[in-house]
């Protein structure tokens, strides 16, 4: 699994995008706190809106419970992008992984899938920048 941050000022939206080895099945939503998955302890993340990503069935780790990631995100990613302010990584638990951004406001998005050449999955998010 990994994770892409980036902005498209030009085309007027922030972009998050996830790699998978499989394509899971996912939520996307916005929330009112952000929470970490199993010890529901509160997350503060920077950023005035959370649009919480959940992924199932996902993993971010290996059979001896290491990450997968390079930089696993498990504290407040700071972006600064005219949208997206921040990431983190609140939940890789029992089949879900769970990702929330924090945002500048509470603006639109879409959620596009789409399988690359080399067999991975990625699923992106573009918001809105206001």
């Amino acid at each position: 699994m990994a994770i892409r941050v980036g902005a498209h000022p030009a085309n007027g939206f922030d972009r998050v995008a996830l790699d998978f080895r499989g394509m899971p099945g996912y939520r996307v939503r916005y929330e009112n706190t952000v929470t970490r998955d199993g010890s529901g302890q509160r997350v503060r993340l920077p950023g005035n809106a959370y649009l919480q990503l959940v992924f199932n069935p996902a993993q971010a780790h290996n059979e001896q419970g290491e990450s997968t990631l390079t930089s696993p995100p498990v504290n407040p990613v700071r972006v600064g992008y005219d949208e997206l302010v921040s990431y983190v990584l609140n939940g890789d638990y029992e089949g879900y992984v769970s990702l929330a951004l924090g945002l500048a406001e509470r603006n639109g998005f879409v959620v596009r899938q789409f399988q690359r050449g080399n067999g991975l999955h990625t699923v992106y998010v573009d918001i809105a920048r206001g």
